[in-house]
């Protein structure tokens, strides 16, 4: 009965039901000698409870002795402003319980010296994936690194940028995560080991991502959709790998709807070479993009040379209408330019020096 108050106090205050108080005490009972106040100040009750429920044991730690110096540590060896530190401790609260000489430090050196890894990307993947500090050097990151190095030829640095992009392949087991992907990319796309290498390079996170949760259905869907051969699908994946995580129903399948019913695609050959000619059509928004954008061809030369254009150079979609299209069709009127299809296609494709050429001899001639 002298504990009830106690016991009241802490869930009232972090919000724990009798299950959760129940879970704590027995990991840590001392719980109700310690004085939470003089514990992690930076916290507000709701997350510090979360902390506490993570990792019962930070509540006996000195904040002299040890959080203190943690704390400082991460704010003056990688920048971290309070909200970031707050945040990367609400992720992993045991970091807390780690040598600052014997395991974060030769961690953080190790991604620095080794991989190359400066500390604007430190303090980016350290604030992401606070795990890696826990993790051996001998028993976990070096042997992945080396993985990664001789599995698909890398060397230091571009291991150390791939980390950079998708941290959480450190966190990954070699044999059921990065093998099982690597040689099912290659036996799905029927891809060479350098050509599996390049995908990789271009987008790391396909070594995180789910074979049976995202990758298959996606490629499988995209393959009866478009009638496509093993040849064709692995090019479009090759152009653009960022297929294998989007959403059939909220991207890839508007798109393809969007394309037949806008460029008047009658077959779906015709709609898988629209695809095959520019896969990155799949990143584009319809409705900030590609509708603004083709309205814009429609709008210049009428929708009976429009769409034929369009049909057969989809890359113009793709070019900014503020940025580009519209500033060069003003420049084109001015220069008493003929607003034609060759015209259009100049001001879709032309660099900016080359554009600016062409104008200048009108204006000369």
């Amino acid at each position: 009965t002298n504990l009830e108050p106690k016991f009241k106090y802490f869930q009232e205050r972090f919000g724990w039901n009798d299950s959760e108080l129940g879970d704590i005490i027995q990991k840590q009972p001392n719980l109700i000698s310690f004085n939470i106040d003089d514990s992690i100040r930076p916290f507000d009750d709701t997350k510090l409870g979360k902390i506490i429920q993570q990792f019962p044991s930070v509540i006996g730690y000195s904040i002299e002795d040890n959080i203190g110096p943690k704390i400082e540590y991460f704010q003056h060896r990688l920048g971290l402003n309070e909200y970031k530190l707050r945040s990367m401790i609400q992720k992993q609260p045991c970091i807390l319980a780690y040598s600052l000489e014997y395991n974060i430090d030769p961690k953080l050196e190790y991604l620095r010296k080794r991989l190359g890894i400066n500390d604007e990307k430190l303090r980016t993947i350290v604030g992401r994936y606070p795990s890696l500090l826990t993790m051996s050097i001998e028993d976990s990151i070096e042997p992945k690194s080396l993985y990664l190095q001789e599995r698909l030829n890398f060397n230091e640095t571009q291991v150390g940028k791939i980390i950079s992009k998708a941290p959480s392949i450190f966190c990954l087991n070699i044999d059921n995560s990065l093998e099982k992907n690597i040689h099912w990319l290659e036996q799905r796309l029927d891809l060479t080991n350098e050509e599996v290498s390049k995908l990789i390079w271009k987008l790391p996170q396909l070594l995180t991502y789910s074979i049976d949760g995202k990758m298959k259905p996606n490629l499988e869907w995209l393959e009866q959709r478009l009638e496509l051969t093993n040849t064709q699908l692995s090019k479009i994946i090759k152009a653009r790998p960022n297929i294998l995580y989007l959403s059939i129903e909220a991207n890839m399948k508007p798109t393809l709807s969007w394309l037949q019913e806008r460029l008047l695609l009658e077959t779906t050959d015709e709609l898988a070479g629209v695809i095959e000619k520019m896969p990155t059509l799949f990143g584009c928004s319809i409705g900030a993009n590609l509708e603004p954008t083709l309205d814009f061809y429609i709008d210049v030369l009428g929708v009976d040379i429009a769409i034929p254009l369009v049909k057969h150079n989809t890359s113009i979609l793709a070019y900014s209408l503020e940025n580009r299209l519209k500033p060069r069709l003003e420049a084109a009127k001015k220069a008493g330019l003929v607003i034609d299809r060759k015209c259009v296609m100049r001001m879709a494709i032309y660099t900016s020096e080359k554009w600016s050429r062409s104008l200048v001899k009108k204006i000369d001639s």
